[in-house]
């Protein structure tokens, strides 16, 4: 009795395939595997999102793609079309949640308070080596915040000493 063996296709095989077919695919160690399509209503939370996002990294560097972008995950050799990952954990999982998402190779941006104490923020900033770990400041998105800003900048009102905010994030 002989064993069957498998043919594995290398990285470049794979992407001359993907890029003749009609279909998406995924591929690890190796396996290509054929990608199942979405939902209506998941296109259209996925789109939602997208917008918000490009909206709020429109003024930066950031680029926000959908799941038609393949990415290669280094770490694992895995080429994917992933959607969005958004995680809101609680403030103090800040830190464990940052140490388990970065193994897969992304950039993460946690919500403030950044972390609970100096320990915790530096296991942070070591766990995403060379990714980028953002903290989002989100009242820096409302529109009268922005419109104090720009004022600022340029200029249309004076050297600001003193900011005094009675609001609404308890964060």
């Amino acid at each position: 009795m002989s064993a069957l063996l498998k043919s594995r296709l290398t990285a470049h095989q794979y992407l001359t395939l993907e890029r003749r077919a009609e279909f998406k695919s995924e591929f690890y160690k190796g396996e290509m595997f054929a990608m199942a399509g979405a939902s209506f209503e998941h296109n259209e939370i996925k789109d939602a999102l997208i917008a918000v996002l490009r909206a709020i990294f429109k003024d930066g560097r950031c680029r926000t793609l959908s799941s038609d972008q393949r990415v290669l995950v280094d770490r694992t050799g895995l080429y994917t079309y992933p959607d969005i990952v958004i995680l809101c954990p609680a403030a103090s999982k800040h830190g464990e949640w940052t140490v388990r998402v970065a193994k897969y190779d992304v950039h993460i941006m946690v919500e403030k308070p950044f972390a609970g104490a100096l320990k915790e923020a530096d296991l942070m900033i070591r766990a995403v080596k060379d990714k980028t770990l953002m903290i989002n400041w989100p009242l820096q998105w409302v529109g009268s915040h922005r419109k104090a800003f720009e004022l600022v900048a340029t200029g249309q009102i004076g050297q600001v000493l003193t900011v005094w905010h009675f609001g609404g994030n308890r964060g």
